[in-house]
Formats: C-alpha cells, sequence, structure tokens
C-alpha cells in the first residue's frame, strides 16, 4: 500500500504482516517493510520496538542514532538498529531508502555478531548491494498483493543476516566470516525442513 507516515513522497510504500504464534516461536520473521522516498518532514523517534531494523540507503542521508550514538547514513550504506534501545532517524535532505523490520528466536545473537564486525550500527560491507535487493525483494512481493510464505521468508532472513556477516568493510582487507556460520546455516536449514511440516 501507498506509505503515508509523515514526510514520505509521493512513489512510496509500505507493508505490514503478522506471522502467526508459531512462526514467531520458531522461526524469522518480517512485520513490516517499505520503499520510502523522503524530504525534511521525515523524522522517526522511539524508545522501544520489539523487532530489528534493517536499512539501505539508495540515495541521500539519513542521520541515524541508536542508544547515545548517532551516525549519519550516506548512499551505498547499510543500517541494522536494535530497535530494543531507543532509537531515532531523520532524513537531511531528499533520501531514498529501503527497509525491513526483522525477528526471530536467536536475532540478538546473531545482531550482536555483526555490530562485532562491523564496529556500528551504520557501515559500508562488500556484500551491501546484494543486502538492497534481499530487502527490496520483500517490498516487490508485497507489491504485488503477495505475501511469501513464513518458511521461504525465515530461510532469507536468515540467508541475509549471513550474507552480511560475510562481508568486509573498506578498512578489512581479510574475510572476516568464521566457517561456523555456515555450518549454523546447514543446521538451520536442516531444522527449518524438520518444522515445516507442522506449519502446512
Amino acid at each position: 500500500m501507498l506509505a503515508h507516515e509523515s514526510g514520505t513522497c509521493s512513489g512510496s510504500d509500505l507493508y505490514f504482516h503478522t506471522p502467526s504464534v508459531q512462526t514467531r516461536e520458531m522461526l524469522f520473521y518480517m512485520t513490516s517493510c517499505g520503499y520510502y522516498y523522503t524530504d525534511y518532514d521525515y523524522h522517526i523517534t522511539r524508545d522501544y520496538v520489539e523487532e530489528f531494523l534493517l536499512f539501505y540507503i539508495c540515495d541521500g542521508r539519513l542521520s541515524i542514532r541508536m542508544g547515545d550514538k548517532t551516525i549519519v547514513a550516506t548512499e551505498g550504506q547499510v543500517c541494522f538498529l536494535n530497535c530494543h534501545l531507543t532509537h531515532e532517524y531523520y532524513t537531511i535532505g531528499h533520501t531514498e531508502f529501503v527497509w525491513i523490520h526483522i525477528n526471530g528466536s536467536n536475532i540478538q545473537q546473531l545482531y550482536d555478531h555483526v555490530l562485532n564486525l562491523y564496529g556500528a550500527h551504520v557501515f559500508h560491507s562488500t556484500v551491501a548491494p546484494q543486502i538492497k535487493k534481499d530487502i527490496f525483494d520483500f517490498v516487490y512481493v508485497c507489491r504485488n498483493d503477495q505475501m511469501m510464505p513464513d518458511l521461504e521468508a525465515s530461510h532469507r532472513i536468515y540467508r541475509m543476516i549471513l550474507t552480511l556477516l560475510s562481508g568486509i568493510t573498506n578498512a578489512q582487507t581479510g574475510t572476516p566470516l568464521s566457517a561456523r556460520f555456515f555450518q549454523n546455516s546447514k543446521k538451520h536449514e536442516k531444522s527449518l525442513d524438520s518444522i515445516e511440516s507442522r506449519l502446512l
């Protein structure tokens, strides 16, 4: 549906999804996503949201505060927010970005690994273009009046986080990802297969 948040411009879209109790207990899931064109009036401040928020900045600048740390995100950067903490973000001029709210049983642990890798909640990464595509895939499905099956969505969200963990920052010269993340990914896929019959 078309976005109606203050500060969003024509062409923006915003979508919501309410996962089942079973999905919330066993899988990764999306609760909302969108593609925003914004102006100077776009400004969000929240004390707490249950989910985690992943952005990709397509154009412009977005000032993003999490806790007591503020960083201005620019074109091509990724932002990953723990929305359990007080957070605020607003545009500096006209800004275009794609975003998704996600959650899951062990997402906090994976989030901590991502922040440990990149050192901050806003960062450059060699995998940023893939993250943009992965988030947009969710938006595209919603835009066409469809909803991704919960099991497929869980696979995609988990893979998206692992993709972040496989990336490197501009300052790094080696691969920072330990093989155990890919080993855990295999285990996760097997566990998802075993869960599938209970969800269908």
